[in-house]
C-alpha cells in the first residue's frame, strides 16, 4: 500500500493507460457544530482509479470506507455513522478552473486531503444514535429515549394572572 501523497509520475502511463493504486491515508477528524468527531480504521485503506487522458490530463476515482464516531447531533450520546465514500476528479492543463484539480500538483495526488474533503461531503447533515432519537427535554435537558413517554414538567403559572392570585390570598 502507497502513502499519501502519490506520485503519478513514477506510474509512467501513456494516454489511455490506467492503474488502480491502494493507499494509506490518516482517517479524518471533523469538527461539526462544535462536535468533534473521529473517523475509523486509521490508516484508511483508499483505492484510487488514476488513468492518464489525452493532453496531459488524469482522471480520477477515489473511494473507500469508513466509520464516524461522535456525539449525537440531538441528545450529545455516543453515535456512530458509516460512510461509502466514492469521488471523481479531471484535470487537463489549461482546460479552464473545472479542469484543474485542487489535489494534484505537478504530478502529486494529495489523496489525504481529496479524502478528508470527500468525507466531509459525504457526511449526513445529522449524525444521530438511533433513527427516531427524540433528544433531550427543554425543561431538564435530560436524554428524552430515558425518560419515557410519561415524562413531563408543571408550567409555571401565567404571571399575567399574579394580580388575581394576590386578591384571593
Amino acid at each position: 500500500m502507497l502513502d499519501s501523497p502519490v506520485d503519478l509520475g513514477a506510474l509512467r502511463l501513456t494516454s489511455g493507460a490506467g492503474a488502480v493504486l491502494r493507499v494509506a491515508a490518516p482517517a479524518p477528524s471533523f469538527t461539526l457544530g462544535g462536535n468533534d468527531y473521529t473517523s475509523s480504521p486509521d490508516p484508511l485503506e483508499v483505492r484510487i482509479e488514476a488513468s492518464r487522458t489525452v493532453g496531459e490530463g488524469w482522471a480520477f476515482k477515489l473511494s473507500f470506507e469508513a466509520d464516524v464516531a461522535g456525539p449525537c447531533t440531538r441528545c450529545l450520546a455516543p453515535a456512530t455513522h458509516h460512510l461509502e465514500v466514492v469521488a471523481r476528479e479531471a484535470t487537463r492543463p489549461g482546460g479552464g478552473e473545472e479542469l484543474d484539480s485542487p489535489y494534484l500538483e505537478a504530478e502529486e495526488l494529495d489523496v489525504e486531503a481529496w479524502a478528508r474533503d470527500s468525507a466531509l461531503l459525504t457526511l449526513p447533515s445529522s449524525i444521530l444514535c438511533e433513527s427516531d432519537c427524540p433528544g433531550l427535554c427543554g425543561e431538564c435537558g435530560e436524554r428524552l429515549a430515558e425518560l419515557g413517554p410519561d415524562h413531563a414538567h408543571e408550567k409555571p403559572p401565567d404571571p399575567r394572572w399574579d394580580a388575581l392570585r394576590r386578591l384571593s390570598q
